[in-house]
């Protein structure tokens, strides 16, 4: 499938349209889960006489991310044998439709159904976008790209859970509503995204030519999956805890749960702007380092709860620190990943971060139930401090250098 990008890619115009494509396709992806997580507690009251309902409500955000891990290594596959593009352009079809469905049904089986397919739908825009990123672009203007791709879903990401916050409060079912803009950007992916050329075949950019022959590290890239899973575990607490953690601070407005997860995500985007910057001056380990540590200290604070005030600061540092991982766990991939696997490796990649989200609510409500919803952010505290200390280890065994390949 050609594109109208294709024949006028080098252009500086066509350049432009490129990046400002894939990044506003990148929002996609926060858009799948958290953009309803306001409506939780309306939705929670609506379907009251369903059992189990404060676990299945959950889902809602979190299936989507199961549907994701299952069907991101496959889509990595089939990105890596059949081509990035015209995957991507079936997903977001795909991704409108299923999100907007749940509008418009009233079973919370059905509505579970369409937050799956809507995660199947994710995990081909998700892994399509990464593995364009490495594939357009080398050393430092990828590093800027990941950073600002993490900054655009997520500064995309304030906007939409604002919006969606408002629209809880009109009515638990309007923040589906929001999906059909979906549509908008499969425009601009069929007039601005090109398929890019392969190994050995004409128009192949310098970035996947003369690497065939490099032999795949999937102990150090294994290392990054299980990383990724542990961190995913930690941050859907925010869409799926934070509703509840307000109320617990006597918050029942929709819209301050809104407000608490948009400051976080905020913090992170602001934070991604900058990572191809500091990734002038640091490695990756050093970025993981800082990051999980930044993003510990932010969950005790949270786990204090000593108001709102506490709550919020602690969800802002919290969100710093995953802007200084989340760009880090591609950038460190597409280092370690020759072009030939680079789909399945992202792949990979999204489907440990997704698996971590879809567990995420089990184990965080099942430390709320044993002690409180606060105290399941201290647990998760714990678990990022320990993979911060992973890290560590890990450097001081093993120095690098603390600059990248430019």
């Amino acid at each position: 499938m050609s594109s109208p990008a294709a024949a006028t890619r080098r252009t500086p115009a066509a350049d432009t349209a490129l990046k400002g494509s894939l990044l506003a396709v990148a929002t996609l992806t926060v858009m799948a889960g958290s953009i309803v997580a306001p409506s939780l507690p309306g939705l929670e009251r609506h379907f009251a006489d369903v059992p189990r309902i404060e676990y299945l409500s959950k889902l809602i955000v979190t299936l989507p991310s199961l549907a994701m891990a299952l069907m991101a290594p496959v889509a990595g596959y089939i990105i890596d044998r059949f081509g990035r593009r015209r995957l991507m352009l079936a997903g977001i079809v795909l991704y409108a439709l299923a999100g907007l469905s749940g509008a418009l049904i009233d079973s919370i089986i059905a509505i579970l159904i369409s937050r799956a397919i809507l995660g199947v739908a994710t995990a081909t825009i998700a892994t399509s976008v990464a593995t364009l990123i490495g594939d357009y672009f080398e050393g430092t203007l990828r590093n800027r790209m990941a950073g600002y791709r993490n900054a655009a879903n997520n500064l995309g990401g304030v906007v939409y859970l604002l919006f969606g916050g408002w629209l809880a409060a009109i009515d638990w079912r309007a923040p589906f509503l929001i999906y059909v803009s979906a549509f908008a950007l499969f425009v601009l992916v069929w007039r601005h995204i090109y398929e890019p050329g392969r190994p050995g075949t004409k128009g192949a950019s310098s970035s996947t030519l003369g690497d065939e022959g490099r032999a795949v590290p999937w102990l150090a890239i294994g290392a990054n999956y299980a990383a990724a899973i542990l961190f995913g575990l930690s941050f859907y607490m925010i869409p799926t805890q934070v509703p509840f953690l307000m109320e617990v601070l006597g918050l029942s407005d929709p819209q301050w749960a809104g407000l608490g997860i948009a400051a976080s995500t905020l913090a992170t985007g602001v934070t991604s702007l900058f990572y191809g910057t500091i990734r002038r001056f640091v490695s990756t380990s050093t970025m993981f380092i800082y990051g999980y540590a930044l993003a510990a200290s932010g969950y005790a604070l949270v786990a204090l709860s000593l108001g709102i005030t506490t709550t919020f600061v602690g969800l802002i540092v919290f969100g710093i620190g995953m802007g200084s991982i989340t760009a880090n766990f591609s950038i460190r991939l597409l280092d370690l990943a020759p072009p030939r696997v680079r789909g399945r490796v992202m792949g990979g990649q999204n489907a440990s971060l997704m698996m971590g989200f879809f567990a995420s609510p089990f184990l965080s409500q099942t430390v709320a139930d044993i002690w409180d919803i606060p105290a399941a952010f201290g647990v998760a505290s714990g678990i990022l401090a320990t993979v911060m200390l992973g890290f560590l280890i890990t450097a001081v065994l093993t120095p690098s250098r603390t600059t990248p390949l430019r």
